[in-house]
């Protein structure tokens, strides 16, 4: 999202090949509907990471947002598992709880928050690409809502 704007450009989405645990669980497919054939034929992780790192052009000029910190948890996790540099800066922004101090003071998950702020359910739960666009829209609605911008 550009700032200034609050506009999408652009969109990004790849499977991960996994190599720890290569096979899916029936649960991880029923709760992404991410299938096995998807990630069979899906980069490993250094390759898909490069390939994110290209389509940013310079990932040390973007923040890395998220709803809750975990993704950003896993993303240094996989790195560090790989042996591959972390390609953003420490300043990071968690949109749960600024949603939560801009809306309701408390914590909600983000198919509440979704509902607090009257926007459609997602397509696919638990889908990047999905949670991603989620996270883009109620980033808006904290902005629109004059929430405070905090990168930690």
């Amino acid at each position: 999202m550009e700032y200034s704007t609050r506009r999408i450009l652009d969109e990004f989405q790849t499977f991960v090949r996994p190599t720890r645990y290569p096979r899916l669980s029936q649960y991880c497919t029923r709760l992404t509907s991410i299938t096995q054939q998807d990630v069979d034929t899906a980069p490993a992780f250094p390759e898909a990471l490069a390939n994110f790192v290209a389509w940013l052009r310079e990932p040390a000029q973007c923040t890395l947002c998220s709803w809750g910190a975990f993704d950003r948890y896993l993303l240094r996790q996989a790195c560090a598992f790989h042996r591959l540099p972390y390609p953003f800066d420490d300043e990071y922004i968690n949109i749960k709880p600024a949603f939560s101090d801009a809306f309701v003071g408390r914590g909600v998950n983000m198919e509440r928050a979704l509902e607090i702020a009257e926007l459609p359910a997602p397509l696919n739960r638990h889908r990047a690409i999905d949670d991603a666009r989620n996270a883009a829209a109620l980033w808006q609605e904290v902005l629109r809502a004059g929430g405070a911008y905090s990168a930690r």
